[in-house]
């Protein structure tokens, strides 16, 4: 190899090196998440929900655009018959240099038939390779649902659009949203086969 491919090919490396630094500076590289559970709860009785199941979400932003990125890891559980759930930690997992986890995660959909959805996000800005989640050890109360058809399917169509499910649903979240499409207005049909569409394509 003559002299100026070794310097071209070790002007390459240190620039790759120095990026990679760069990046590294800017987010870590790998990341943890720390185990965490809670409690559901009806906000009205304050007795435990069985079966109600939740969804935690790791989603990133892209380092250079104020947008989100498709989930880094989502997993779902449903509540015990005293209201418990619980997610594992996991890791490592290693980033792509484009974007970075900064706040909100993990966020947390909490659904059961019958009861109005609840979406909850990190309220702390945190740039750490471990994750941990506000909600750990909370109580979440779900208010028992009482509108109408029209107003029901607003509230799913606002979920989807709040996640990043429109590509794939989770499978448990799922189900439990198509036990009410008996229920729903006949302008809700397309809706919920999309639905069942999504879920077909989870684990």
């Amino acid at each position: 190899m003559s002299a100026r491919k070794k310097i071209s090919l070790y002007a390459v490396l240190g620039a790759i090196l120095l990026f990679l630094g760069c990046n590294s500076l800017i987010a870590p590289l790998v990341y943890f998440a720390k185990p965490f559970g809670g409690r559901v709860i009806d906000a009205e009785s304050l007795q435990p929900i069985e079966g109600a199941v939740v969804v935690a979400e790791w989603r990133p932003y892209y380092l250079l655009f104020v947008d989100r990125s498709t989930p880094m890891k989502v997993v779902e559980t449903v509540t015990d018959a005293q209201g418990n759930y619980s997610f594992p930690g996991w890791g490592p997992r290693l980033r792509l240099w484009t974007e970075r986890l900064d706040v909100c995660d993990p966020e947390l959909a909490v659904f059961k038939m019958g009861y109005k959805a609840r979406l909850e996000v990190n309220e702390r800005s945190r740039n750490t390779y471990v994750r941990a989640s506000d909600w750990d050890g909370v109580e979440l109360e779900l208010e028992p649902f009482r509108g109408t058809p029209a107003e029901r399917l607003h509230e799913f169509e606002y979920i989807l659009s709040e996640t990043a499910w429109d590509l794939q649903m989770p499978t448990r979240l799922g189900r439990e949203m198509l036990k009410e499409s008996p229920l729903a207005v006949s302008a809700a049909k397309p809706f919920f086969d999309g639905v069942d569409r999504l879920t077909r394509k989870g684990p």
